[in-house]
């Protein structure tokens, strides 16, 4: 993974992992980003795309960590609800990172 990231030449390299703060991982990244998503639209949207049950989604959700517990190693997050518009915080997101990147060569 190191080799393969020194070989990058953007302002910054996005890593998706559900399991990034759980499994340690997190320790090798400089920033995190947060996706978060009230429960209820998270249920609905998993019971669309997975056809399952409402007491499967709830029992998967019980083993992964909940969003307050991983906020606080965020410095950004991306509310995912239906109500703030996507682009607009991808858009601001970007910029702090492509700051941040400057800041850091």
């Amino acid at each position: 993974y190191r080799e393969w990231l020194k070989k990058q030449v953007g302002a910054y390299v996005l890593k998706e992992a559900a399991l990034l703060i759980a499994s340690g991982s997190y320790s090798e990244l400089d920033e995190i980003i947060l996706v978060s998503c009230p429960d209820e639209i998270r249920i609905k949207r998993v019971m669309q795309r997975n056809a399952l049950t409402d007491v499967q989604v709830r029992q998967r959700m019980q083993q992964q960590m909940r969003e307050d517990e991983m906020r606080p190693y965020c410095r950004f997050e991306i509310r995912n609800d239906d109500t703030h518009l996507l682009l607009e915080q991808i858009q601001f997101i970007d910029t702090q990172l492509r700051v941040l990147s400057v800041s850091k060569r």
